[in-house]
């Protein structure tokens, strides 16, 4: 399923609720979701949230 990366814009936004109101209908035990750190390998750094200045 592809989600824009804009949801701002109220059309973008709503098609995509469709999508997943849709999606979820056909999925028995509900939508799987993922692991950032496993299943799409985005990696967490410590250290780079430590080194941003505080407001």
């Amino acid at each position: 399923m592809y989600i824009p990366e804009d949801l701002l814009p109220v059309e973008a936004l709503e098609n995509t609720l469709r999508k997943v109101e849709v999606s979820s209908r056909f999925a028995k035990d509900g939508i799987s979701l993922l692991d950032h750190e496993e299943d799409i390998k985005v990696q967490y750094n410590q250290n780079l949230f430590e080194k941003l200045p505080e407001e």
